[in-house]
């Protein structure tokens, strides 16, 4: 067994080496030089950043903001297809709850990871809000959350965006900031390799299990004798006198046998 297992090891291994690297490409803003406030319970908006997928098809991999706030609250992370003015369709992802950083008062980077289907050359947007779908979580009224921001204008294909109006998947969205955006970094791949990964694993474990179940059907050399002496034992309940009993070819044909009435 421990033979199959270190094979089945080695397939996985060689599969993997054998993988081509997947394409990537990000999406890096990374100076903080603008401090935008407030989102979360305190003021019912949600910010976000829009965003525009590579020329070619490929997966949403991970992206991430910085954020912080004053009282602690909680919140989930969204990405929609952005239709223009107001993020479209249902939500492509919806993160865990999570709760704004510790101490208070201070920025931490959080990082999310839809692996997405996205299609090339299409918007999107990516936002952190207190109530998803319109559906608050609660928290203190006081509270009031700070994203960190670029006011360089870094990238062209997109900006930061918030929502003013309660429901970031309906409410409308102010693009009024457009030179700024978010403090964000997003990855595309060109294929999931943790898909491939379980393929080839499945093959090799396939593989494995045809090469156990042809052995396990064949009488081991080391068992025969054991095998063909509760074979003969079983015959004789059966038929009476001792008879030239042969010794089965494959372990499937001794346990067909019918059971003996008495225990031997």
């Amino acid at each position: 067994m421990k033979r199959l297992l270190s094979m089945a090891a080695t397939m996985l291994a060689l599969c993997a080496a054998g993988l081509p690297p997947a394409r990537a490409s990000v999406i890096d803003i990374p100076i903080l030089n603008l401090l935008a406030g407030s989102w979360g319970p305190g003021s019912g908006q949600s910010y976000g950043q829009i965003f525009t997928a590579p020329s070619a098809d490929a997966f949403l991999f991970d992206y991430s903001f910085r954020v912080g706030a004053n009282v602690q609250f909680q919140f989930v992370s969204q990405v929609y297809a952005w239709g223009g003015s107001t993020a479209t369709g249902p939500a492509l992802f919806t993160s865990e709850s999570v709760l704004t950083p510790l101490p208070l008062n201070s920025l931490a980077t959080y990082v999310f990871s839809p692996s997405i289907p996205v299609i090339g050359g299409h918007q999107y947007i990516a936002f952190v809000t207190n109530q998803p779908d319109g559906i608050p979580f609660g928290g203190p009224l006081e509270s009031s959350g700070t994203m960190a921001l670029n006011q360089d204008d870094l990238y062209a294909a997109g900006q930061f965006a918030f929502n003013t109006g309660g429901n970031p998947a309906t409410g409308p969205w102010s693009l009024t900031l457009g030179n700024a955006d978010a403090v964000f970094h997003a990855t595309f791949v060109s294929e999931p390799a943790t898909l491939v990964l379980f393929a080839c694993g499945l093959a090799g474990l396939i593989g494995v299990t045809a090469v156990v179940r042809r052995r396990s059907s064949r009488c081991r050399p080391r068992h025969a004798r054991m095998v063909c002496a509760a074979w003969k034992r079983a015959a004789e309940a059966l038929a009476g006198p001792p008879q030239d009993v042969a010794c089965p070819p494959s372990l499937a044909e001794a346990k067909s046998l019918p059971k003996p009435s008495a225990r031997l």
